[in-house]
């Protein structure tokens, strides 16, 4: 089987999506929403970098956190009253919560459909991009790591299903 490697249009579309809120117009938004709605529409590289960058966001927004728990109770609780109301974005809280926990150890992640996985993480990406940089003064340096570090994870995440894929099959 042919490797998948994240490419640089790729990595381009991650960065724009990644562009504070309030640059983003009505029309551009409509589009988010709609290929959220989507994702079998995507590449396969393409959704294997936006949950690479969820998992870079998460540590870089919660690894330090005194309260874990509770802040990330708090972060899906303000990722709500921002979206809910501005486009019927919706979240189910009670998932987004044990997907970020798991991701902790704090619980297992539950086993849920890949693709309502794939929209609540990046349903909720930006916002802790948007986090990162109201708390961290996360800049356009600090950008340009965090791309190049979703993007190596990425890599590595395509080139281990690769392998898995590429196993013979131990059928009796």
């Amino acid at each position: 089987m042919t490797a998948l490697t994240i490419t640089d249009s790729q990595v381009a579309s991650l960065c724009a999506f990644l562009r504070p809120a309030t640059a983003r117009n009505d029309e551009e938004f409509a589009e988010f929403k709609a290929a959220v709605s989507e994702p079998v529409l995507w590449e396969e590289g393409q959704a294997l970098l936006y949950l690479a960058a969820f998992d870079e966001a998460l540590e870089q927004r919660f690894a330090s956190s005194a309260d874990l728990s509770g802040d990330i109770v708090r972060f899906v609780a303000d990722f709500r009253s921002v979206h809910e109301p501005r486009g019927g974005l919706r979240i189910d809280p009670r998932l987004a919560e044990a997907m970020i926990l798991g991701k902790f150890g704090l619980g297992p992640e539950p086993v849920i459909d890949p693709g309502d996985v794939l929209n609540t993480q990046v349903l909720m990406l930006q916002m802790l991009v948007t986090d990162l940089r109201r708390l961290d003064g996360f800049d356009t340096d600090a950008l340009e790591i965090f791309l190049t570090r979703s993007r190596e994870r990425a890599n590595k995440l395509a080139a281990t299903v690769i392998q898995l894929l590429d196993r013979p099959s131990s059928s009796p």
